[in-house]
């Protein structure tokens, strides 16, 4: 895995701006973020995330492309999205404390920039309003869940 350029911090920056999950952060608290961020390489064809394990990481994509695909019975599974360039991926998982809920596999060459878990609960820990905003998004979720 390696380490963030100063382009890579810019281009984050402006994703992160856009999500709901980081926008109580200043630009300082997510550059905080970012010197704990690293980037890893896959391969067309490799699972990034499965669904049912525990979560590590929250993955943003730089390069490449991810398809979502979520069990629906014992043996057959749904493609529910494909991901690209700019999407974040993994956070649901962190955000409910649980497993992850759906498999992530690259459909091409793919670089993602990795969040790691003791990251964002540092972040949790530590900014108190990052908790309270994540804890009103865990809530929402959990209610929209429940309406379906």
């Amino acid at each position: 895995m390696k380490d963030l350029k100063e382009v890579d911090k810019k281009f984050l920056v402006n994703i992160f701006r856009g999500l709901e999950l980081f926008s109580c952060l200043s630009d300082e608290e997510l550059l905080e973020i970012f010197e704990e961020m690293g980037e890893a390489q896959y391969v067309a064809g490799e699972k990034i995330i499965t669904e049912g394990e525990p979560p590590d990481f929250i993955f943003i994509i730089k390069e490449g492309e991810v398809d979502v695909t979520k069990k629906k019975f014992f043996f057959t599974t749904a493609r529910v999205g494909t991901l690209h360039p700019g999407d974040i991926f993994g956070e649901t998982a962190m955000l409910s404390f649980g497993p992850r809920t759906a498999t992530c596999t690259t459909t091409k060459d793919t670089v993602c920039f990795l969040m790691f878990k003791e990251t964002f609960h540092y972040m949790l820990k530590y900014h108190p309003e990052f908790k309270n905003h994540v804890e009103d998004l865990s809530a929402q979720r959990s209610l929209g869940s429940k309406k379906k």
